[in-house]
């Protein structure tokens, strides 16, 4: 799979999975650097953090749904206010 087609899949389901759990007013940051992707995420019911995950890494998880879920909730309940 091509980089832009892993970070256009990966930011359709971030995006859902950050509405669903956070709400519309999240506030959602991706930035290239080289081989990974540099995500933060911003809302008033978690402390900002921010997290980098590999294009390699992206592509087996968006191939497994419910390892990328794993991954988001695990990111947003260890930064919950």
């Amino acid at each position: 799979m091509k980089k832009n087609q892993i970070e256009r899949e990966f930011r359709e389901q971030l995006d859902l999975f950050c509405f669903f759990h956070l709400g519309s007013d999240v506030q959602v940051e991706i930035l290239h650097q080289g081989k990974t992707l540099q995500i933060s995420v911003a809302h008033h019911r978690v402390e900002s953090f921010q997290f980098i995950v590999s294009y390699l890494r992206l592509e087996e998880l968006l191939q497994d749904s419910s390892q990328l879920e794993r991954l988001l909730l695990d990111e947003i309940l260890s930064h919950r206010r």
